[in-house]
């Protein structure tokens, strides 16, 4: 079981999964989409070496469920933005590139990419409140 990160691929980029489980495929087809689509930078070997190692756990444990903790936070998150239900599975599909008709569809990996990119929209929005009251 390897997985390697190809930076000099005709494509651009790739993360390449050899013997991996399915949870270390999609981690790293998620990653090599991200890199391409400028979403994030090529990640350092030791957080992909760790991000590796807890999908490997997961994978032998059978775990793949989305935690009360992670939905949780999740929905916190949603909350503070004021995104309706509609909103919400918009968002998820866009950033886990399937349907989805709602969030306990989602698995732990894919519920983990959701709240990522709903922290990135709350800091977003920080900044731009903050810059406002300096403005005005």
């Amino acid at each position: 079981m390897t997985v390697e990160v190809i930076e000099d691929h005709p494509d651009g980029w790739l993360v390449k999964a050899t013997g991996e489980p399915p949870e270390v495929v999609e981690l790293c087809r998620t990653l090599t989409q991200q890199v391409r689509a400028g979403l994030r930078g090529i990640p350092r070997s030791e957080p992909l070496r760790m991000a590796v190692r807890q999908a490997r756990n997961r994978a032998r444990r059978g775990e793949n469920e989305v935690t009360d903790e992670q939905r949780a936070l999740a929905f916190k998150l949603a909350n503070e933005l004021l995104l309706d239900r509609e909103d919400r599975l918009e968002l998820a599909e866009v950033t886990v590139g399937r349907e989805i008709t709602s969030w306990s569809e989602l698995t732990w990996e894919e519920m983990s990419r959701v709240i990522d990119s709903l922290n990135g929209y709350v800091h977003v929005r920080h900044l731009r409140l903050e810059r406002a009251r300096g403005q005005g």
